[in-house]
């Protein structure tokens, strides 16, 4: 555009100087006997003159206008950068707070857990579909982690089961998968938690096996047992949310939602071994 206006520009102001440059010679070679056409072109300039005075007075204002266009969409972009910016920032502050949060539930790990063996890991990737729950972590076998060993919070909790292993990465079943199936206690009742299809998608797991006669009360804390000696006792795995029928109708199963939410893992730790005693 502004390219445009100075060519256009340029060629009239040429135009009018020209104009102007062919008057002065010929007034000057008709000399003062040329009155008549001395005021015949002025008469015919005159409207030129106004209108090369009105045109450049518009390419001045248009001029003005693209600089300060030029100068606003500077600012303009300028702004923008800030807005990236500061949005950024506020994501980077976001998620140090997240990993504080993290590093002080760790620090937070009562005597129990601090005496496992276990092994730091980042959780790098998800994923869910209507048949699993998993995530992959960024340490495998080079760090001692194994098939079967059980995956905690920083805070403790119990939240998954490593279900492949490379030297490198480990891939996890989280608490809810229904490849899971774990034993736990509810009070003085001894029952499995079990990933299920359904209950998965809630983003929660089933007590099931529980002695006929037992009281399943909603709130109640649900604790690994330590059966079989692979996952250590006393580990949190969530709470009692409700309780149903089985389809039977004869028994009644708990559903557990996890203790920790599975959407805001960042850091975990693999127990690698325990003291069974």
């Amino acid at each position: 555009m502004k390219e445009f206006l100075k060519r256009r520009g340029l060629i009239i102001i040429i135009v009018a100087l020209f104009l102007s440059a062919a008057t002065l010679v010929t007034l000057h070679a008709t000399g003062s006997q040329s009155t008549v056409v001395t005021n015949t072109v002025n008469v015919v300039l005159e409207p030129v003159k106004g209108g090369i005075k009105g045109l450049v007075d518009t390419l001045e204002d248009l001029y003005g206008f693209m600089y300060k266009y030029d100068q606003l969409k500077a600012e303009n972009d300028e702004l923008r950068t800030q807005v990236t910016e500061l949005e950024q920032t506020r994501k980077d502050m976001e998620e140090l707070e997240s990993q504080n949060n993290e590093l002080r539930e760790a620090l937070n790990l009562d005597e129990q857990i601090r005496e496992l063996e276990k092994v730091e890991a980042t959780v790098t990737q998800w994923s869910s579909s209507n048949w699993s729950s998993t995530y992959t972590i960024s340490k495998g076998e080079e760090s001692g982690i194994a098939i079967g060993d059980p995956v905690i919070s920083p805070g403790g909790e119990l939240v998954g089961q490593v279900r492949e292993v490379g030297n490198r990465w480990a891939t996890v079943s989280s608490i809810v998968d229904p490849s899971i199936s774990v034993g736990a206690t509810a009070g003085n009742e001894g029952a499995i938690a079990a990933g299920d299809f359904v209950l998965m998608q809630q983003g929660c797991l089933k007590l099931t096996n529980v002695p006929s006669g037992a009281e399943l009360v909603t709130g109640d804390t649900v604790y690994t047992s330590g059966a079989g000696e692979v996952i250590p006792p006393g580990l949190v795995i969530g709470a009692i949310s409700r309780v149903e029928k089985e389809d039977s109708g004869l028994t009644s199963y708990a559903v557990i939602e996890p203790a920790y939410s599975l959407g805001q893992l960042g850091m975990v730790f693999v127990i690698t071994d325990y003291n069974y005693s």
